[in-house]
């Protein structure tokens, strides 16, 4: 399984839960355009860098938390930017974590003890 099908399971997934009030998918990456290169995907803060990281699944619980899930296939690992991004939304409320499958991802929403509707 491909990783953008397993995110595209995972987002199927979310949407069918009631702590869920919305999710999308988040495209970064460094793409070709006319006359250069652009860079989406990016997230800043206080200092305006821009930084690199952010969760492919990004959404919000239905009690207004923010949620983050970042994809990976099985054995791989978040990367340092991105594991840095996943603890900023947990530092400020929110629900984060990484997901292998859709398993997994319901446990990063079981571990915001949110009572399902």
């Amino acid at each position: 399984m491909s990783e953008s099908k397993l995110q595209a399971d995972i987002i199927t997934a979310l949407c069918l839960d009631t702590r869920v009030a919305w999710v999308m998918a988040v495209t970064t990456g460094t793409f070709k355009v006319k006359g250069g290169y652009t860079t989406v995907g990016t997230y800043s803060m206080e200092d305006m860098k821009r930084r690199t990281g952010m969760a492919d699944i990004v959404g919000q619980l239905t009690t207004g938390q923010s949620l983050a899930i970042e994809v990976k296939l099985s054995g791989e690992t978040p990367s340092k930017e991105q594991t840095e991004f996943l603890a900023l939304v947990g530092r400020n409320n929110g629900v984060s974590g990484w997901a292998t499958s859709i398993h997994e991802a319901y446990e990063i929403l079981d571990s915001a003890n949110i009572r399902r509707i």
